[in-house]
């Protein structure tokens, strides 16, 4: 499956890149969980899905998450 990057180029989809930005997202946030933070955002990916939707639906997940549960702050 093919994303569509933010340079405009198609690449394959790797989601050990995205477990990485994730787990780094998730540094220095107590009671952050990259695998929460991960099923959460129920991303269904798609064949040209653009990276900058993965990205906005895993910030939005992120910020969700810190503004309502008391166990993720910064």
């Amino acid at each position: 499956m093919k994303v569509l990057k933010t340079n405009g180029q198609l690449a394959e989809l790797d989601i050990n890149k995205i477990h990485e930005h994730v787990a780094f997202a998730c540094e220095g946030i107590e009671g952050g969980s990259q695998s929460e933070l991960e099923s959460d955002s129920h991303i269904t990916f798609y064949e040209g899905m653009p990276t900058s939707e993965i990205q906005k639906t895993l910030i939005l997940t992120a910020a969700d998450k810190i503004r309502y549960h008391y166990n993720w702050h910064y």
